[in-house]
């Protein structure tokens, strides 16, 4: 507001034409300069108020390149505002007409905004580097530029020369811009390319700001007379900010142009330092040994400029395997590894090998002819660790004479990094593996105890019993028991192939199934057919489940009987022993229209004395020293003999039958026996859960 009002009483004092000069009345010449300063300082606030200070996040090539620009890109714009308005002014520096009083008044008020913002930019560049001294020299340019101010004042309003006074200042100001732009050591972190951009950069606003001076303070200029028009004074303003601009560009673009041969020397430190740094700290990132390898050979081809890089590491034999590789083919290696010779080469010279022309090295002359259009230098590193090779680093350039001595300790200092790299990822990705494996036990364990059941069906004249352990501490086999749609009670026994804990997972969705299916089923095939219908296609084509389902009808002993691919069902009645094998696929294995038709379904009736026999394969499939199987002769064997009433005692002569012929090996497969006795006349009764699994998970 403070400046809207300044320009509003200095245009209207303006139109009245009453120009700075000695002849003009105090009262009106003391409104004029109030008004014209009041515009001034509140300009000089709006712009200055929100001056950024530069601090560690601020980045100084991004500063450098909004600096030069604005200076550069304003000054084009006063300097062509200068040229092209019409400005017309009298011998007394008074406005010819009204149009030129409007435009002068515009392009003076313009030149200060221009100016103020200029030496904002400029002093932001000089606070990236400060001293004890930096805030006192730039007190004393601001007191030099007032006193600029109040010297062309005096003059104006007294009449007197001031001349020598103005020049002396405007020299120490000078002085005092060299002074003040001294520190400028962020220039050394350009890289060759910025560096050649910001000297053409600062030389580009250099000249323009010298056509400005030469063109618009010059004897009866129309920039000059504008900004008198404005206040005498106010042209110091600009001056300064273009001196300014003048004093820090050359000295940046001399800088920048003096640093310029040795440039690409300094970029490719900063390039090693940087990229040995991003490694180290790829080392505590990156857990993955192959990633890491894969990064590490693309640093060291940006790094060294190889045309390719690759890595080999040795196994247990000593063979040596690429692990890693940029930019080069499984051919061109084929032509480096003919005949062994580089590989010889290597192992007599376990301290690196640095080949300045492959076709003046007598042992690898025999390859030149093959390798040299991609291969003409190489540097190869050994990956040491604890005195011990693990492998070699490998940069292949196709020109002659393409890398140099400090490649090699460049590489040298890779290698020792990758291989400690190497290692790190190596026992990271052991101990990550035994304890996700211990997770995956402590998880399938609990998982496997929550889906078989904790209680035993309860059936006057029926007694059963059941078992389960799995090979290792999971297991893919299962058993439950389930009621059907019409009441009876559903025995099921399963087999997920594999182990571990995606068959544990399987195990947790087939439990799931079977209990929501189950009542909504009137026979054991029914089941079977709807588990198969929603197990199909989300399972993976390498698993698939095994299952039998035995429905009993306590009101008349009748059983009924489907079997997916499952061992077969052992059914002692009087002497005999039945195997009993009806037709079904596997669960998973094939869709509903293939698995439907061909799952059969049979009948039999319990009497007094029978015994049922359900298993899966790891019983029949048990193995001694020899890997000779048990088979199914010695449990027919067990059913015929047992005569005990309690279906735990005829599930301990199995347990005890697969101990023996075992001998002492070792489970190699899940065993699960669920064992039933018919002890008397079954009649119309309720089948109720009541006692504890003894045998379960023993």
């Amino acid at each position: 507001m403070v400046a809207i009002g300044s320009v509003s009483s200095l245009v209207f004092l303006d139109v009245l034409h009453t120009p700075f000069d000695h002849t003009v009345p105090p009262l009106v010449l003391s409104l004029k300069i109030a008004a014209a300063l009041g515009f001034i300082l509140s300009a000089a606030l709006l712009i200055l108020r929100r001056s950024i200070r530069p601090s560690y996040s601020v980045n100084a090539g991004n500063l450098f390149r909004q600096a030069v620009s604005f200076v550069t890109a304003s000054t084009i714009v006063l300097l062509v505002c200068s040229v092209v308005l019409p400005l017309s002014y009298t011998s007394a520096n008074a406005p010819a007409n009204t149009l030129t009083l409007i435009l002068g008044v515009a392009l003076s008020i313009a030149a200060v905004l221009i100016a103020l913002r200029q030496m904002y930019w400029l002093d932001n560049l000089v606070l990236l580097r400060r001293s004890k001294y930096t805030n006192r020299l730039r007190g004393f340019i601001a007191i030099g530029m007032l006193g600029l101010m109040m010297f062309e004042l005096y003059r104006v309003i007294s009449g007197a020369t001031t001349d020598v006074l103005t020049s002396i200042l405007l020299t120490l100001i000078c002085i005092l811009f060299v002074a003040i732009t001294i520190k400028r050591p962020w220039l050394n972190s350009f890289s060759k390319k910025e560096k050649l951009k910001g000297t053409l950069a600062s030389f580009t606003a250099c000249i323009f700001a010298i056509v400005l001076l030469g063109t618009g303070f010059g004897e009866g200029d129309s920039l000059l007379q504008s900004m008198n028009l404005l206040l005498p004074g106010t042209q110091y303003i600009l001056l300064c900010s273009l001196l300014f601009s003048l004093v820090y560009f050359v000295r940046v673009g001399f800088s920048l142009f003096i640093a310029l041969p040795t440039a690409g020397v300094v970029d490719r430190k900063i390039r090693e330092v940087r990229s040995l740094s991003a490694l180290s700290r790829k080392i505590t990132q990156i857990n993955d040994s192959q990633e890491l390898l894969d990064t590490a050979v693309k640093m060291v081809r940006d790094v060294c400029g190889a045309s390719s890089v690759w890595i080999e590491l040795f196994d247990e034999e000593g063979k040596a395997t690429v692990t890693a590789r940029k930019n080069i083919s499984d051919s061109q290696l084929h032509f480096l590894n003919a005949d062994g010779v580089l590989s010889k080469l290597l192992r007599v010279q376990r301290h690196g090998l640095y080949v300045e022309n492959m076709g003046e090295q007598p042992e690898l002359r025999s390859l030149y002819p093959k390798v040299m259009k991609f291969a003409r230098s190489m540097v190869a590193v050994p990956l040491t660790l604890e005195e011990r090779s693990v492998g070699t680093l490998f940069a292949i350039h196709r020109e002659e004479f393409a890398f140099e001595a400090e490649d090699v300790a460049l590489l040298l200092a890779f290698a020792d990094t990758v291989s400690i790299a190497i290692e790190n990822a190596r026992l990271f990705q052991s101990s990550l593996e035994k304890e996700r494996f211990k997770s995956e036990l402590m998880v399938a364990r609990d998982m496997q105890q929550k889906l078989l059941p904790k209680t035993l069906p309860e059936i006057m004249h029926l007694d059963i019993a059941a078992y389960s352990s799995p090979a290792f501490e999971v297991g893919g086999d299962y058993y439950d028991f389930v009621t059907l749609a019409d009441n009876r009670l559903c025995i099921i026994i399963g087999d997920v192939s594999g182990k571990g804990i995606s068959a544990a997972f399987y195990m947790a969705e087939v439990k799931g199934i079977v209990l929501a299916q189950a009542s909504e089923c009137r026979s054991p095939g029914e089941l079977l057919r709807k588990v198969n219908r929603s197990i199909r296609g989300h399972i993976d084509k390498q698993s698939y489940i095994t299952m039998t389902a035995l429905a009993i009808d306590p009101t008349n002993g009748m059983v009924s009987l489907a079997r997916a691919g499952h061992t077969p069902l052992m059914h002692k009645h009087g002497k005999g022993v039945s195997l009993l094998t009806p037709k079904g696929f596997g669960i998973g294995l094939v869709n509903a229209a293939m698995f439907d038709p061909v799952l059969e379904e049979c009948d039999l009736r319990l009497a007094e004395g029978d015994r049922i026999l359900l298993f899966t394969d790891g019983v029949n499939e048990a193995q001694d020293e020899e890997f000779n199987e048990l088979g199914y002769a010695p449990l027919e064997t067990i059913l015929k003999n047992n005569t005990s009433q309690r279906a735990e005692l005829l599930l301990g002569d199995v347990i005890r039958q697969i101990a023996e012929h075992s001998g002492g090996v070792a489970q190699h497969d899940d065993v699960t026996i669920v064992t039933l006795l018919c002890t008397g006349q079954l009649a119309q009764q309720t089948v109720t859960p009541a006692r504890n699994v003894e045998f379960a998970g023993a």
